[in-house]
């Protein structure tokens, strides 16, 4: 029932019903931070290089498609995080899907946010060492700013979530002052009559693209826990994602709107080219302090989603981690926290220093990845839980809602490993059997 409280809220969705919880008002406009920061990224500047042929109009389209399909896919999240109140992905997976249903969470998880993190490192260094060279003419290693970078931000999120929300705010408000600037730079390029030009068939490819524009659902299950009500989780979720969605359609408009339809733009480095040379030198120096503090609104979501993840899995939040009452007896409740931190982070600042490159096919394949771990999976503990275990719908739409966004999912994934591995099959081929293999999986999770 859409009006309804799940039945297996805890006390804090209780009280979250009922208005009581303390703060929710600051709690709910930090979460909206934190879920705009950990969406929006230093990739938003490189995005019409991906949209440029399809234009402006048919890209903005897609755009709201994708944040229309990820809102769901995160409320579906909301609503499982709701039915098991502390837990985190991995128990949900455990007590919805079995062992393997989570080992596939699991490992798909690592995979995604290991390759992230390790690219945050790498970047951060570069654009910090770019910061300080070009304008305070002060030459200080990559390596040793990457690690600086990820140590304080690591620090902040070990401190708590109330701590890392307060940094996020600050770090956003820096991120979206220096895009301000540029699009107000921007405007005065803007030629309208360039944004009627469009290419409907250009638009499918982008789709994986855009749904990794809107990803942010590592982050759901601490929100719904740190706000204490599945209602403000949902309010947070549906505000935060317009965020990016805004500042991903009006710089689409001021790129595209500017270049001449005969342009080749390949790079994010094409187009800050392209700013310096409508805008000057100082067009450099503030997309660099764009992406940077971007980075660091990704990396603070990313980071907090990450700890509580790895502490449910190392140590057991919710009752289904594992390690049980085993782990927390053990270790305190900070000394889990950095510990569960440093499983993803350590790794990911070894490799970010050593070897960036290592996961560069797993960041190719983006898309895939995180529609299997954000909108297949929800969907099919939800199908498993309300249908086999009687939960009670807190989502409105049932069956037709479940089985359409398992549909969309499988199609994008089918139309992006037939583009990106060249498969000989015809794009309706392709979809028509991520479909079957879909289908299949409904209906053994619905008798079975």
């Amino acid at each position: 029932m859409p009006g309804r409280e799940p039945p297996l809220l805890g006390a804090a969705g209780a009280a979250g019903a009922a208005g009581a919880v303390p703060g929710a008002g600051g709690r709910l406009l930090g979460a909206v931070a934190l879920i705009a920061g950990g969406a929006v990224g230093a990739g938003i500047i490189a995005l019409p290089v991906k949209t440029f042929g399809a234009g402006f109009g048919p890209s903005s389209a897609v755009l709201c498609l994708a944040f229309a399909y990820m809102t769901a896919a995160a409320l579906l999240l909301v609503e499982l995080s709701a039915a098991k109140p502390g837990a985190n992905l991995s128990a949900m997976a455990l007590e919805a899907l079995g062992g393997k249903g989570r080992g596939l969470c699991v490992g798909l998880y690592y995979l995604i946010y290991l390759a992230t993190l390790t690219a945050y490192v790498a970047e951060s260094g570069h654009f910090l060492a770019a910061l300080l060279r070009e304008n305070l003419d002060f030459a200080v290693p990559s390596a040793l700013l990457s690690a600086l970078f990820t140590a304080w931000l690591s620090l902040v999120v070990c401190a708590g979530t109330k701590e890392t929300e307060a940094v996020n705010r600050a770090c956003l408000l820096v991120a979206l002052m220096a895009y301000a600037l540029l699009l107000a730079w921007g405007l005065g390029g803007l030629q309208v009559d360039r944004l009627e030009r469009g290419s409907w068939a250009e638009a499918g490819p982008t789709l994986p693209l855009c749904v990794v524009a809107f990803t942010y659902h590592n982050l759901v299950p601490s929100l719904v826990g740190y706000l204490g009500s599945p209602r403000l989780a949902a309010r947070a979720v549906a505000l935060g994602g317009s965020v990016p969605l805004v500042m991903y359609v009006l710089w689409e408009a001021v790129i595209l709107g500017s270049l001449p339809p005969d342009s080749r733009v390949g790079s994010a480095q094409e187009v800050v080219s392209l700013l310096q040379d409508w805008l000057g030198t100082r067009a450099g120096a503030v997309v660099q302090l764009f992406s940077l503090f971007s980075i660091a609104t990704s990396f603070l979501g990313v980071g907090l989603g990450c700890l509580d993840f790895m502490r449910d899995l190392l140590f057991g939040g919710g009752g289904g981690g594992a390690g049980g009452g085993a782990g927390a007896s053990r270790w305190g409740a900070g000394e889990q926290r950095i510990l569960a931190l440093s499983s993803m982070v350590l790794p990911a600042l070894a490799l970010g220093l050593l070897w960036p490159g290592a996961f560069l096919v797993a960041l190719d394949y983006s898309g895939t990845l995180r529609l299997l771990l954000f909108a297949v999976l929800p969907v099919l503990m939800v199908w498993r839980l309300r249908y086999r275990h009687h939960l009670e719908p807190w989502l409105p739409g049932g069956r037709p809602l479940l089985a359409a966004m398992l549909a969309v999912a499988a199609g994008v994934i089918g139309l992006e490993l037939r583009a990106k591995l060249g498969i000989a099959c015809s794009a309706a081929q392709a979809v028509g059997f991520s479909l079957a293999i879909a289908g299949g999986a409904l209906l053994h999770l619905s008798y079975f």
